[in-house]
């Protein structure tokens, strides 16, 4: 699997704005990577690490620890992380609710 489809993977249902927006990176550079014409830089690589938890190694050459996440794992991480902290605590407790 080449770099641009592990990035592609791991963007999910998010939009490539969205996406580019959490790396700090430009759309455009999005779709650059994911069609195989330029490689996330040291930053970028860094950021998608940070964000989406993708070992940069796996990233690269796809050997290493690719991430374990789905994307309904993500997508509720990105939403959280977006959430006013009473929208967490509500979240928080009705996942609980749902655990017992």
């Amino acid at each position: 699997m080449a770099i641009g489809k592990r990035v592609e993977g791991l963007r999910g249902r998010i939009s490539q704005s969205d996406f580019a927006a959490r790396l700090g990176v430009d759309r455009k550079t999005i779709g650059t990577w994911e069609r195989g014409e330029r490689l996330p830089d040291t930053k970028a690589l860094l950021a998608l690490w940070s964000e989406f938890d993708a070992d940069p190694a796996w990233l690269l050459t796809g050997k290493g620890f690719a991430p374990t996440a789905t994307d309904d794992e993500r997508e509720l991480l990105t939403l959280f992380r977006a959430a006013s902290l009473s929208g967490k605590a509500a979240a928080i407790g009705a996942l609980q609710g749902v655990a017992a």
